[in-house]
């Protein structure tokens, strides 16, 4: 029974570092023109401020195909998805290829620990 717990709580850590990872990936504004910042996802929604081109921005969720939930400078709101890019592994917004990844390293990472354990 010791042995399953072991396991289980192993899969379950490498697990929630698998969701760290991905909410606190290295974001930035892509656009030249900046990006704004808004209080909801759509662009009928107030802007509460304008990102800089290669600002730094903390994805919190990905609301749906177009926006992000995102913090800047101590501010939450909204920004386009195709404004801004994924630099933890180079690549953009847009490829869920990156996160995919990451969950498949983990995933065999906690394999090799529940063999070590067995």
């Amino acid at each position: 029974m010791k042995k399953i717990t072991k396991i289980t709580a192993a899969f379950l850590f490498t697990i929630g570092f698998a969701g760290m990872a991905s909410a606190q990936s290295a974001y930035t504004v892509k656009s030249s023109g900046g990006a704004n910042l808004r209080q909801g996802p759509a662009t009928g929604k107030e802007v509460l401020t304008t990102m800089p081109a290669g600002a730094k921005v903390k994805v919190v969720e990905k609301t749906n195909e177009d926006w992000y939930k995102v913090e800047y400078n101590g501010k939450s709101g909204y920004v386009s998805s195709s404004l801004i890019e994924d630099k933890t592994n180079n690549s953009s917004s847009g490829d869920s290829n990156s996160s995919g990844n990451t969950s498949k390293n983990n995933m065999a990472a906690a394999q090799n620990e529940q063999k070590k354990l067995l």
